[in-house]
């Protein structure tokens, strides 16, 4: 069995984009599987998309079939951490592939080799319609099946 198909789903804000900036080569050098699949890139829309598409040049480089974007401007009244969350739990209606990774801002690649698990997919194996892994230290899952 192999990997099944999944979207890369990561949300960004002005505060958080420098960071997943920093974050990124690392994922290129160490995940460069990531770049071949779909990508979701969903944005705050305080910015324009002028700003976005500047500031997201580095993107550009690496996925060879693009990205996405979805501005959002939803929840405005939460704190910014829940609208965040909020726009990646809304990202599940543009994601076409039967999972969507998503990729935390502040998330280091450190080595290669095996990380997904391809039985965590074998419905033949669990009753369960969905996978989630995320490292020991931290609450919030990094993939998550639809």
């Amino acid at each position: 069995m192999s990997i099944p198909d999944f979207t890369v789903v990561v949300a960004l804000d002005r505060g958080h984009l420098e960071q997943f900036r920093v974050v990124f080569p690392t994922w290129v050098a160490f995940r460069p599987e990531l770049l071949t699949r779909p990508w979701i890139v969903i944005s705050d829309d305080a910015e324009s998309n002028e700003w976005w598409h500047e500031r997201l040049a580095f993107l550009h480089e690496h996925i060879p079939g693009g990205y996405l974007r979805i501005p959002w401007d939803w929840e405005p009244d939460l704190p910014q951490r829940e609208r965040m969350l909020t726009g990646l739990v809304r990202a599940a209606e543009w994601v076409r592939t039967p999972y969507m990774l998503k990729l935390d801002t502040d998330c280091l690649a450190s080595r290669g080799g095996e990380w997904i698990k391809p039985e965590w997919f074998d419905r033949r194996k669990s009753m369960l319609n969905y996978a989630a892994a995320s490292m020991p230290w931290s609450a919030e899952p990094v993939l998550i099946a639809s």
